[in-house]
């Protein structure tokens, strides 16, 4: 019965991803499955919740008292950029502590009716922090990918949304778990791309990251075997 209700609402939030992505990839000026994937990754209800997710909070609270492997967070993409807007004001972190957090949970809601959920959006991914020294998806992908944010294929994309949640670390668990879900597998194959795909593609990133170099985009079905791909000689080892 979980399991049903879990599979309705993750497709009905992935329509909803898509929507938005149609709809404002142009404004945005990025892929629209750039979008679907960082809604879907991020905050799967951010194109209809009011700044707060109550569904997401329960779900994370649920999750972490049972201790089920890694710890989930709830917090929403608006509530996200009080983060980034603080640490912009005050030269420093958000402290995370109670009191922090409902004054997070207020400006998320506070935030979302005062401006458009595509300018949000769009504020988010100038100011997130991507790891290294990248400050924002333009200085992400020219940095990791050598690209500008527009020519992004769908695991380039993937690569840079995952990292979001530890920026300087790697996680092939959080990676396996996000391939688990149907929208996210669904947004690949539409895309001409698979898990395998994308698995290659982080085998020849984790490549590039040992020994300095190396090239690592344009891998699509045809080319496998030896992909057709570009050079990246600023991705360095994670920490």
């Amino acid at each position: 019965m979980l399991a049903a209700i879990r599979s309705w609402s993750d497709r009905r939030c992935a329509a909803n991803a898509a929507e938005f992505a149609r709809r404002w990839s142009g404004v945005i000026a990025i892929p629209d499955y750039f979008l679907q994937l960082l809604i879907l990754i991020e905050d799967k209800r951010f194109p209809k919740h009011y700044g707060v997710d109550p569904i997401g909070v329960v779900r994370a609270v649920v999750h972490n008292v049972l201790k089920r492997g890694m710890r989930q967070g709830a917090s929403t993409l608006p509530q996200q950029l009080y983060n980034l807007r603080f640490a912009r004001k005050y030269g420093k972190r958000y402290s995370g502590s109670i009191a922090a957090k409902l004054v997070q949970v207020a400006f998320g809601i506070w935030i979302t009716f005062r401006l458009s959920k595509e300018t949000i959006l769009s504020e988010y991914l100038q100011g997130v922090y991507w790891g290294k020294s990248f400050q924002g998806i333009d200085e992400a992908a020219q940095g990791y990918l050598g690209k500008v944010r527009q020519d992004l294929s769908v695991e380039e994309s993937f690569f840079l949304i995952e990292r979001l949640c530890s920026p300087n670390r790697r996680s092939s668990r959080r990676v396996e778990a996000i391939l688990r879900r149907a929208p996210i597998v669904d947004i690949l194959t539409a895309n001409h791309s698979s898990v395998g795909l994308l698995k290659l593609f982080y085998e020849q990133v984790h490549s590039v990251s040992r020994n300095q170099a190396g090239q690592v985009s344009g891998i699509r079905d045809k080319d496998c075997a030896a992909p057709n791909s570009s050079l990246i000689p600023t991705l360095g080892q994670d920490q």
